[in-house]
């Protein structure tokens, strides 16, 4: 859709602007895990304007973002470090992009989880990048069941049901992340000094009217995973 005109263009974005803020949910989202409430796919509304106020305050602001700045050193001295190593044995083509990918996750990991989730010792988070990347690439495909609504309930492609199975995956994987930090708070010797945003998400209390006394799991695991 093209809007050609100052009128219509100010009586779509300023007059309904909330009625045209909805998001298309792809049907390979859609499932038992509620990936439909992220961020990224959620409808405008008290749960989103939550969710953006905690990305705003808790992930983008300047303070944390400083304090990422040595991480953000190390990750991309690990990324420099491991294109030299590849590259060092031939003059076969190098998949930059793979290690931007792979630098970007580890980024991520530790301003969620305070882990390297790409460590060569570290089993779960290989498994995570693995089912992530999957459920990425399902998610990507078209999908004919978004375009002629009757397909929707017998997932023709199996995309959806392919794509949630990475999905029970991957929560499964953050789950046993929140059940370590769970563990782990209990102790007061085993505290961290800072908060990443898993932290933030276990300690977060709402109003318990526009927004959830506490986060569950699920939620938690939706909002980790969108982000």
């Amino acid at each position: 859709m093209v809007i050609s005109s100052d009128e219509v263009a100010r009586e779509m974005f300023k007059n309904h602007d909330v009625d045209l803020a909805g998001r298309k949910i792809y049907e390979s989202m859609k499932g038992n895990y509620g990936l439909e409430g992220s961020i990224i796919t959620s409808q405008y509304g008290p749960h989103w304007r939550m969710l953006r106020r905690l990305c705003t305050t808790e992930i983008f602001n300047s303070s944390r973002l400083d304090a990422m700045k040595d991480i953000r050193r190390k990750c991309i001295d690990r990324m420099v470090k491991s294109i030299e190593d590849v590259s060092a044995f031939g003059t076969n083509p190098i998949d930059i992009g793979r290690f931007f990918l792979l630098f970007n996750f580890n980024l991520i990991g530790n301003l969620m989880f305070s882990k390297d989730l790409l460590e060569t010792d570290y089993e779960k988070g290989a498994k995570f990048f693995y089912h992530a990347g999957q459920i990425i690439e399902f998610a990507a495909k078209p999908n004919v069941a978004d375009f002629v609504p009757i397909l929707k309930r017998f997932d023709p492609q199996g995309i959806k049901e392919k794509t949630q199975i990475h999905v029970e995956h991957a929560f499964e994987i953050v789950r046993e992340f929140m059940n370590e930090r769970i563990q782990a708070n209990k102790d007061s010797m085993s505290k961290k000094q800072g908060k990443d945003y898993l932290d933030v998400l276990l300690e977060f209390q709402g109003d318990g009217i526009e927004e959830p006394s506490k986060f569950s799991s699920t939620i938690i695991n939706v909002v980790i995973f969108d982000t």
